[in-house]
């Protein structure tokens, strides 16, 4: 049997736990992919979701052998061979960081909200597919510390020789499909059309439009009163005030007041103008320069909070200071900081456009959402009607975004790229890889001052190259360097308005393209109770090979 997604998945196992409906049922996923199939298992049962995180203990020798797995109290599962080859000291400090990781990671998906008790419930625990079995394994033995009064396993597929193991640890097991050891296909994603990588912030995404789809029907079936209003509230500072009507196609948005002022002795002071208690609130604006924009927008989050918001989404769409995300000696750490600061201030989740660096993710302590602006520069590249062009990366961190556009333009010709080395003396060269075309299209995510792209167009001249097009999510134009680009053959530069084109730059040459569609889709999908996210390249580049 091969399914469609993880939602197909977990319709069809639905179907197959049917017995359970109306019982005292807990539903438990595996985090991130079980999310997605158990949600599907959940609403049908019309039962609470929750999470059981396990973390797998890699070989000292090879982390991606996994020898070994844990969850947050249960037992140690593993193969006793190799736990019995590896440095037992090491064996015990990696068993306490995996535990720990496994409560970071707890904190994340659920923010503090308390564990749903299993006690004297059937408890059933779901994964999108099992092949060793490790880590459905240590989550059954972190579910009887729980004391549930049964322990169901439902799974999409899973090999003979697993499924005899986990017969034996729970009580009952679910599968659609069990193939012999010689017939398994050898992993769990080749029973999938779309086996496409789960990402955080959809796991928190999927929880929390549970929950409140199920605190709205508790209060329709306790109290005839109308249930409480949730619809979102849209907060703009001036610097995206240009973006506010669009985003009102947004279904039951309403605009939220609020001024900004100054004492005389030049300090920042914010006034609210609109109720916001239990209410889910959408905050627009920059965070750049930050000497006022960053505190504005701190200032008002923290207030959002403090008077009781429900949820604060941060809608930045250029995420400021995400090129300072190395930690460096004796340089600033900027990127972690911003993120600490908006936790600090109340921010539950950030939805930016074109993120620096998949690194980031990871740095900020809340969930991160970069969309992609992909189709939008496709379309730009489809509207030039040039057979023959290249899509061409200016350096290797921009491979990844280059290719994207490419695949989506539908450009046949290979992408090209620069990378730089160092001699033995240390000059720096510039190599490209690839062939060229006489016309390319330059995709990067920021021009600032323009001196990378400088110095790919003129390496892009050196190679014959008659027509160069520049296409970029970020307009910054700092400076006036950028401006000898319309020397090297660059004929047009295309930007996002992520943020406004600033005044002393002539637009005669530059075309700025929308992204408002991209936030409106996320943003309807956000409050509009939706359970699965289907679109693989939703939220950023790097789900693409680089070459």
């Amino acid at each position: 049997m091969y399914f469609k997604n993880r939602q197909e998945a977990g319709k069809l196992l639905a179907q197959k736990l049917k017995k359970y409906k109306g019982k005292n049922v807990v539903v438990y996923a595996l985090p991130r992919g079980g999310v997605v199939t158990a949600v599907e298992i959940a609403k049908y049962l019309n039962a609470p979701l929750d999470l059981i995180i396990t973390r797998k203990i890699g070989h000292p020798y090879n982390p991606e052998y996994a020898i070994a797995a844990v969850a947050e109290n249960g037992d140690l599962i593993g193969s006793e061979r190799e736990l019995e080859l590896v440095d037992k000291e090491w064996l015990r400090k990696e068993i306490e960081h995996q535990r720990l990781e496994v409560k970071r990671r707890r904190e994340k998906y659920l923010a503090g909200r308390e564990e749903i008790t299993a006690e004297g419930k059937t408890a059933i625990l779901v994964d999108d597919g099992v092949a060793t079995g490790l880590t459905l394994r240590a989550g059954i033995r972190e579910l009887l510390q729980r004391h549930p009064q049964k322990i169901v396993v439902a799974v999409p597929v899973i090999p003979i020789s697993t499924a005899e193991i986990i017969k034996k640890e729970a009580e009952e097991l679910v599968a659609l499909t069990i193939p012999s050891d010689n017939e398994f296909l050898g992993s769990v994603g080749a029973y999938y059309e779309d086996f496409s990588p789960v990402e955080d912030e959809e796991v928190i995404k999927i929880l929390k439009a549970y929950d409140r789809q199920r605190k709205e029907k508790a209060k329709q079936i306790s109290s005839p009163i109308v249930a409480e209003q949730i619809d979102p509230i849209l907060f703009s500072f001036s610097t995206h005030k240009y973006m506010v009507e669009k985003l009102k196609e947004i279904p039951n948005l309403s605009i939220g007041k609020f001024d900004l002022e100054r004492f005389p002795n030049r300090e920042l002071h914010l006034i609210l103008h609109t109720h916001v208690a239990e209410r889910e609130c959408i905050v627009l604006g920059s965070i750049a320069p930050a000497e006022e924009n960053l505190v504005s927008f701190l200032l008002l989050c923290h207030t959002l909070k403090k008077e009781d918001a429900h949820n604060i989404t941060a809608v930045l769409p250029y995420l400021a200071y995400s090129r300072q995300d190395k930690k460096e000696y004796q340089r600033s750490y900027a990127t972690a900081l911003i993120g600490d600061l908006l936790k600090a201030s109340g921010v539950d989740q950030v939805i930016t456009v074109d993120v620096h660096s998949l690194h980031i993710k990871q740095l900020y302590p809340i969930p991160l959402i970069s969309l992609s602006p992909a189709k939008i520069l496709a379309e730009e590249v489809r509207k030039l009607n040039i057979k023959d062009i290249t899509i061409v990366a200016p350096d290797e961190g921009a491979i990844k975004r280059a290719e994207a556009v490419r695949r989506e333009a539908g450009i046949k010709n290979e992408l090209a790229y620069v990378i730089k080395k160092r001699t033995a003396n240390g000059l720096k060269l510039l190599e490209l890889h690839g062939k060229l075309s006489k016309t390319v299209a330059i995709v990067d995510d920021i021009l600032d001052t323009g001196k990378t792209l400088l110095a790919c167009c003129k390496k892009l001249q050196e190679k014959g190259v008659q027509n160069i097009y520049i296409m970029v999510t970020h307009g910054l134009f700092s400076g006036k360097e950028w401006e000898e680009l319309w020397n090297y053959g660059v004929k047009r530069i295309y930007c996002t308005d992520t943020l406004p084109l600033p005044r002393q730059v002539s637009s005669k040459n530059i075309t700025v393209l929308s992204i408002i569609p991209l936030l409106v889709e996320e943003l309807k999908e956000e409050y509009a109770g939706v359970f699965t996210i289907e679109k693989k390249d939703r939220y950023s580049f790097f789900d693409y090979d680089e070459p």
